[in-house]
């Protein structure tokens, strides 16, 4: 059975009800959970270290330009932080660009509410992670269970699950650590 990614994947009590959903007002962010997985091992989750304040863990994400899409916000955010861009560094999983996962909450740092979407891709052989200058702090490849417990925010352990049911549902017609 082929994975079929949901339409729109929110986080559990995530939105508080007195906000409003959507304004001209909201942030919107993208990126790219990427995983490898070796042959005969778990996957691992290429995690990030923001470099500004809260210094949290998370998939290589940012914040989208004026006009820009999901899908092209979460491939620049990702080559930006990692140096790792689409086909030399990662692919798709199973070829697609739909979302995995969303999250929308208030950010109370920033005042509005904000709207995350993740795309799965798979770690191209041989690719590496270079931390390019002002954009993070760290990074870490970590198996689902310490991935989850690295991020800080609740909502990235669900984020984990999806990407954890996305690649089990294909294991055995890809090279995903069969």
């Amino acid at each position: 059975m082929a994975y079929a990614p949901p339409h729109r994947r929110h986080a559990a009590g995530t939105q508080p009800v007195d906000r409003p959903q959507h304004d001209v007002g909201d942030l919107r962010a993208a990126g790219v959970v990427i995983f490898r997985c070796e042959p005969g091992q778990a996957p691992e989750f290429l995690l990030v270290q923001s470099n500004d304040g809260d210094k949290g863990w998370t998939p290589p994400k940012g914040h989208l330009l004026p006009g820009e899409s999901d899908l092209d916000g979460a491939r620049r955010e990702t080559q930006e932080e990692t140096a790792l861009q689409e086909l030399t560094g990662y692919t798709f999983f199973n070829n697609s660009t739909e979302p995995i996962f969303s999250t929308s909450y208030w950010d109370g740092k920033r005042r509005r509410n904000k709207t995350s979407i993740y795309f799965l891709a798979q770690l191209v052989p041989g690719a590496h992670v270079s931390m390019q200058a002002g954009e993070l702090a760290d990074y870490v490849w970590l198996p689902a269970v310490p991935a989850k417990h690295r991020m800080n925010y609740p909502e990235m352990g669900q984020l984990i699950d999806a990407a954890m049911a996305a690649v089990a549902s294909l294991k055995g017609t890809r090279d995903v650590g069969n």
